[in-house]
């Protein structure tokens, strides 16, 4: 690059405009050799920053996972809860059906079946008001027993809060249900059915034996009785007599059975024993005292 030929100063002009060259070269190598180590030193920090990114975002997603998983196992929990209570109410002898604020949140099968032909009206929301009318539109529903004292009728509701409800049902083919209400909380209210159908029959064996027994004592008494002596129902029917009636008053076997209308036997006192202008008053006065 320096010709030993050419005059000194020039090769000493020459050499200095190399060395100046070289000396700016060094110069822009040494700022771009800053350049790249600044950008390595940004782009270190920033992979820093993503990695902290992605440790964070990592322990949501874990986070979430757990959650997701505690979220399943309540799920499943309450699922197995639920089945658990449907067939514990299930195998309950009687039925069970639990209320609440007044509307029908669940109930066992025996509740729901109790009486054919209202099954379909029991879901859901169904007030207890409405539960007792349903009752109450069975034409299975004949009797309300021990709610009025009487059977024989329909069993009638009231409606409101403050409606009194009968307890005892009965349906045909001589089936007995007891329904208890009993308020839990002031929210929850629960009402229990029983079927009853046993105890009322054994009641009814036990009530005419005990009649049976009565007529036999008295029937006893009364043949120990020198006096003629016997009892008519309110209908006017025999159903008690001694021996002595019979004798005293002459009367055949037919009119001292058990049932004779007290006409019957009037009717052979006016043709045989009493004069007919004695009789009539004293017919009158009888009939009337039966009428």
């Amino acid at each position: 690059m320096i010709d030993p030929s050419e005059p000194l100063e020039t090769q000493l002009e020459r050499q200095g405009k190399i060395i100046e060259a070289l000396m700016q070269r060094a110069a822009r190598e040494n700022d771009v050799g800053r350049s790249a180590y600044s950008l390595f030193q940004s782009a270190i920090a920033l992979l820093g920053e993503v990695w902290e990114k992605t440790k964070h975002l990592e322990q949501v997603l874990d986070t979430l996972g757990q959650a997701s998983n505690r979220l399943r196992n309540s799920e499943f929990a309450l699922e197995q809860t639920e089945s658990n209570l449907s067939d514990a109410l299930d195998a309950m002898e009687g039925g069970f059906a639990l209320f609440t604020e007044d509307a029908l949140e669940i109930c066992n099968a025996q509740f729901k079946n109790m009486v054919p032909g209202i099954c379909d009206r029991i879901a859901a929301g169904l007030s207890i008001a409405d539960y007792f009318k349903a009752l109450n539109d069975s034409p299975q529903v004949i009797t309300k027993g021990a709610s009025s004292g009487r059977t024989g009728t329909r069993a009638t509701v009231g409606t409101g809060s403050s409606a009194q409800y009968p307890s005892v049902f009965g349906l045909k083919n001589d089936r007995w249900f007891q329904i208890t209400q009993k308020r839990t909380s002031p929210r929850k209210t629960v009402l229990l059915s029983t079927e009853i159908t046993n105890i009322v029959l054994q009641n009814r064996i036990e009530k005419d034996q005990l009649i049976d027994k009565q007529s036999i004592f008295m029937k006893a008494a009364l043949e120990h009785i020198a006096q003629g002596v016997c009892t008519f129902s309110p209908s006017g029917t025999l159903i008690l007599r001694n021996e002595r009636f019979s004798k005293l008053l002459r009367l055949p076997v037919t009119l001292v059975r058990k049932g004779t209308p007290l006409s019957q036997i009037l009717s052979f006192f006016t043709r045989h024993e009493l004069a007919p202008e004695t009789f009539s008053s004293i017919e009158a006065e009888v009939l009337a005292s039966i009428a």
